[in-house]
């Protein structure tokens, strides 16, 4: 049984999975996507936008990682619920920035996210990419509740559509729960026959 990944396992993995470089900046954008590919990754995917656009990017759990520019910003507690909400936690991830406060990478890695400047870590990105360490954080499950009267009123078919919206939108696992009160027409919605407590909806 292998504990560690084979060299030749690491080079695959460069080679095949997605990595994107989300920065509005051009410059940076094409800097930081060089140096990716001249690291070995060959799916680099250069995003032109920023975190405050809230970019439509379908990051699956497949994808090797995405670096984010955030600038000359500081305020992380916008950034970091954004980055928890888009990237899926098997996916390398980390952030990059023109501050060079060491307040600020302490900031962030506390909710497990490296942080690197721009101006004098880009060799450190690029190793923890290869390597790709990712350090743990805590990631609580989001409980959204959809509540209505009962008696026909379509609010299942409200929250089923919801969810599966969800699913969609972030391909994320996720849980539909029903109460007592709810539909007994589940199958009629999802097209499969409910005859388990837990129904597979659909495969991420």
């Amino acid at each position: 049984m292998l504990l560690f990944p084979q060299k030749d396992d690491v080079k695959s993995a460069q080679n095949e999975k997605a990595f994107y470089v989300l920065s509005s900046r051009k410059v940076i954008n094409e800097e930081l996507s060089q140096l990716l590919r001249l690291a070995g990754f060959n799916q680099v995917t250069s995003v032109l936008q920023d975190l405050d656009s809230n970019p439509n990017l379908a990051i699956s759990e497949k994808d090797y990682g995405i670096v984010i520019d955030i600038g000359r910003q500081e305020y992380i507690d916008n950034i970091v619920p954004a980055i928890l909400a888009m990237v899926p936690r098997g996916v390398w991830c980390c952030v990059v920035g023109d501050s060079d406060s060491i307040m600020l990478a302490q900031a962030f890695l506390r909710d497990g996210i490296q942080y690197f400047n721009l101006n004098s870590q880009r060799e450190l990105f690029v190793q923890s990419a290869i390597s790709s360490t990712n350090l743990k954080s805590m990631r609580w499950a989001v409980s959204i509740s959809i509540l209505g009267c009962k008696g026909g009123v379509g609010n299942s078919s409200i929250a089923y559509q919801t969810i599966s919206n969800i699913v969609q939108a972030k391909a994320m696992p996720s849980l539909f729960v029903q109460g007592a009160n709810g539909s007994r027409d589940l199958d009629l919605l999802t097209g499969k026959k409910m005859v388990q407590e837990i129904v597979a909806g659909q495969k991420i």
